[in-house]
């Protein structure tokens, strides 16, 4: 797809990049000096969903053809299940969506993703935004905005330990206070043989407690194998003597930290196995020179959730997602109460059937 200057010359080119090292370069490059792009824009997420889950992708390049400057991009993945078809950017996060430098980028970008939708007779295109789009845009193209997911970012600039010790109140110094008395340990096992192994037990414990199919484990496999390459991915564990209570995977992107996983197993909320963890995690992040520690998106009526990520000085805003088509967000929230029931029979499924559950149906959430 490609637009016309005023001399009847074309201007941008969208295309969608191959998989040559020099493409892959180029897309990188832009989306490492855009100030709005995200850890889910990097080119390694591709490798990681399509070898994972084995979704049809296109990442979409805009370019000027005299000058070859990119003027945007846009990764998007096929995501198809019994009741869904839809083109998403990105599964299973709370950002991804478009990034463009120009107005006439933005539309052709959409238009290319509109001409996909129309081919493979998926129902509607998903974008997920940490911030709004200009008005102007979104009606241009007649995109349906929905402010829906509670985002939750905590700025650490300005802070060492000692203020933020301060900051974060007596209740919350107290719950430390007794994961340190419990003689909590805090481990980086990023790395390591162990890391995903054990990072991988207490999901499928922590997924079986929420009622929720887990990842399979090749998706963290895959994942820790393609960040590692760029020092984008740490793998921290909490234990007690010689066994683990709680874990996190954290993704490092610019200079902000996202509490990208979590998990723990009930005995470890005994003992303030997450406070402890989410503590030494903002830690190492300001230890190391990070700015932000952005803990995710949830959907509102998960209040004990967002309580627990409030107490760490987090500040919460809603933020949109932006569709074209017979939009249907609810089959990727979890919490919908669609899924009550299904997420009922899920507790009560043995750990390996969970394992084997998961690995077939969560790509459908994405």
């Amino acid at each position: 797809m490609q637009s016309l200057d005023k001399n009847g010359m074309n201007d941008i080119m969208v295309h969608e990049i191959s998989d040559k090292e020099d493409q892959k370069n180029i897309w990188q490059e832009y989306v490492n000096h855009h100030p709005d792009s995200t850890a889910y824009h990097s080119i390694c997420w591709r490798n990681i969903f399509e070898k994972s889950f084995g979704y049809r992708t296109w990442y979409l390049l805009a370019q000027e053809r005299r000058r070859n400057r990119v003027v945007g991009c846009l990764p998007l993945f096929f995501v198809s299940s019994p009741i869904s078809a839809r083109l998403v950017s990105v599964p299973f996060r709370d950002r991804g969506g478009l990034l463009w430098d120009t107005a006439e980028a933005h539309d052709l970008l959409l238009g290319k993703a509109k001409e996909i939708l129309k081919q493979i007779g998926a129902s509607f295109i998903e974008l997920k935004s940490l911030r709004p789009y200009p008005p102007n845009l979104v009606e241009s193209f007649g995109l349906k905005e929905c402010f829906y997911w509670v985002h939750s970012y905590a700025d650490l600039r300005g802070l060492d330990m000692e203020k933020f010790v301060k900051k974060i109140g007596a209740k919350t110094r107290n719950m430390i206070r007794q994961a340190n008395k419990a003689a909590l340990v805090f481990e980086d096992v990023t790395g390591l043989d162990k890391g995903v192994a054990e990072w991988y037990k207490l999901h499928l414990v922590s997924q079986k407690n929420l009622g929720l199919p887990p990842f399979p484990l090749k998706y963290f496999k895959i994942m820790v194998q393609e960040l590692s390459k760029t020092n984008e991915i740490k793998i921290f564990l909490t234990r007690k003597n010689n066994e683990y209570l709680a874990a996190t995977i954290i993704l490092l992107h610019k200079n902000i930290g996202i509490y990208g996983y979590s998990a723990s197993s009930k005995i470890g909320q005994t003992f303030r196995s997450n406070d402890f963890m989410v503590f030494n995690t903002i830690n190492w992040l300001i230890d190391n020179g990070f700015e932000g520690f952005d803990m995710g998106s949830d959907a509102p009526d998960q209040k004990k959730l967002l309580f627990f990520k409030k107490k760490w000085l987090t500040k919460q805003d809603v933020i949109p997602i932006y569709a074209y088509g017979n939009v249907n967000h609810w089959i990727s929230n979890s919490s919908d109460k669609q899924f009550v029931l299904a997420r009922k029979c899920v507790r009560y499924l043995p750990i390996i059937l969970l394992r084997y559950f998961g690995g077939i149906t969560v790509k459908y959430f994405g």
